[in-house]
């Protein structure tokens, strides 16, 4: 059985997270915090998370600024040499 102090319950439906018990090794908490019942389902915590707009937060966070820059910088580059490769003359 699962250890409650080293494991917590995930859900994100709103990201296509499922539901699932993940050690606190694997995740990076953030200053985020959704109040729902114990034991709510996956619609009530979809209806809290929409309520709180945790996505808009998200997106001002410095920390996700950074992850989309990289994720850019990575589409240019896979780009130009796609084009450098397959396109030379």
């Amino acid at each position: 059985m699962y250890s409650c102090l080293s494991q917590a319950l995930v859900d994100g439906p709103c990201t296509g997270v499922k539901r699932k018990a993940m050690s606190f090794k694997q995740m990076h908490l953030t200053k985020f915090v959704i109040k729902f019942p114990h034991g709510a389902r996956s619609g009530a915590v979809r209806k809290a998370w929409e309520k709180a707009e945790v996505d808009k937060q998200w997106a001002e966070t410095t920390w996700a600024k950074k992850i989309a820059a990289r994720e850019q910088v990575c589409y240019v580059v896979y780009t130009a040499e796609y084009y450098y490769y397959y396109y030379k003359w």
